[in-house]
C-alpha cells in the first residue's frame, strides 16, 4: 500500500525511487544471471558499466521529467545499487567495478526463481556488442 500523497514527502518521487530500484535489480539479475536453466544464486559477477550502461536506455521511463539533469547521467541507477547492496540483495562492493548477487537472493524460495525464470525475458538484458 503507498503511502497518503504527503505522508512521506513526495510520493511520486517515491514511487520513482521505488521503480528505478527495481528496475537496477532486475537488471542486475539478468546480467548476473546469464543462463536461466542453471542456479539464480550466486550467479556470475556482471561488470557494473555494463549494468549502468544497459538501463541507460530506461532513464526516460523511470525518472521525473523535472529535476534530472540535476542528478547526472546515472546518478539515480547507483544511488539503487548502493541500496540494493546495503539491503543485502547484492554483494558488497569489492572495489573491483564488479556486481555480484547478494545474499538475500539466495534465500529467495524456487516458487520465486520459477518466477524469475518465466519472466527472464522481459529482464534488462546486456546490450550487445
Amino acid at each position: 500500500m503507498e503511502p497518503a500523497s504527503g505522508a512521506l514527502g513526495d510520493s511520486d518521487a517515491h514511487r520513482t525511487a521505488s521503480a528505478v530500484r527495481l528496475v537496477t535489480l532486475a537488471c542486475c539479475i539478468r546480467h548476473c544471471w546469464p543462463d536461466p536453466s542453471q542456479p539464480l544464486y550466486p550467479g556470475q559477477p556482471a561488470a557494473q558499466e555494463d549494468v549502468i550502461a544497459s538501463l541507460a536506455s530506461l532513464q526516460d521511463a523511470l525518472t521525473p521529467r523535472e529535476g534530472v539533469a540535476a542528478l547526472g547521467q546515472s546518478a539515480h541507477f547507483l544511488t539503487a545499487l548502493r541500496f540494493l547492496r546495503a539491503c543485502g540483495h547484492l554483494s558488497a562492493d569489492a572495489g573491483d567495478g564488479m556486481i555480484r548477487l547478494g545474499p538475500m537472493v539466495a534465500l529467495w524460495s524456487e516458487r520465486d526463481v520459477a518466477e524469475l525464470r518465466g519472466g527472464y525475458d522481459v529482464l534488462p538484458a546486456p546490450r550487445k556488442g
